[in-house]
């Protein structure tokens, strides 16, 4: 399937959409699904892959690549869910360990001179009356023989003589009422070690540790 290209004006666009549901019934909106194929041999399933439009002339800017869920007038907009399918334990037994694939969120690289990569901005909703959307960042359990999983968290190396690496900055809320009769009160920053649940005298809690860099 494939529009039609236009040499000076913009080139035809696709729209799949799939049916409405109306009346105010108990009916709900088709669904769309795109899957790739899938496939029994050692090569794997098939990609699915949705990309944006190529931009070819200096300083124009590539197209897109959007996925937002269904807005909502009176209740609860759609959830947007980036998931990597469950590994099956009972492959294990034929094919050896497995593993559930990994979300890898990356900006392009900028291969020119003097550019800028793009940043990874992760921005929860604002309420008008309510509390703002939380963000919270989690490694899985470890189910087996081995320590939990970690999450690091760093600023980024700069590799030019005399530049200094990024900075880390860890910044509670702001109060921004100026009220006089009980205005907003700044967000505290708690650093937590691990709680330590087992009952043997050597089971410690997790430590603090804070070290300044080398030079």
């Amino acid at each position: 399937m494939r529009t039609g290209s236009a040499q000076n004006g913009s080139a035809g666009g696709i729209l799949i959409a799939p049916g409405a549901s109306h009346g105010g019934g108990s009916g709900k909106g088709a669904g769309l699904q795109l899957a790739g194929g899938e496939s029994e041999s050692v090569h794997g399933g098939g990609d699915v892959l949705i990309t944006g439009g190529a931009a070819a002339l200096p300083g124009a800017t590539g197209g897109k690549a959007v996925v937002k869920s269904g807005s909502s007038e009176y209740g609860r907009s759609g959830d947007t869910e980036i998931i990597t399918a469950n590994s099956s334990a009972s492959s294990a037994q034929v094919h050896g360990a497995t593993a559930s694939g990994s979300v890898v969120l990356s900006t392009g690289d900028v291969t020119g001179l003097r550019g800028n990569a793009g940043s990874i901005r992760a921005l929860s909703g604002s309420s008008l009356d309510g509390q703002g959307g939380s963000i919270s960042i989690s490694a899985g359990r470890s189910g087996g023989p081995v320590s939990g999983a970690s999450v690091t968290v760093s600023g980024g190396i700069a590799e030019s003589p005399g530049q200094a690496g990024g900075p880390l900055l860890l910044q509670g809320g702001d109060g921004a009422s100026a009220s006089s009769t009980g205005g907003g009160k700044g967000g505290d920053v708690l650093i937590n070690g691990g709680t330590a649940k087992g009952h043997s005298a050597n089971d410690d809690g997790g430590a603090v540790r804070v070290i300044s860099g080398k030079a």
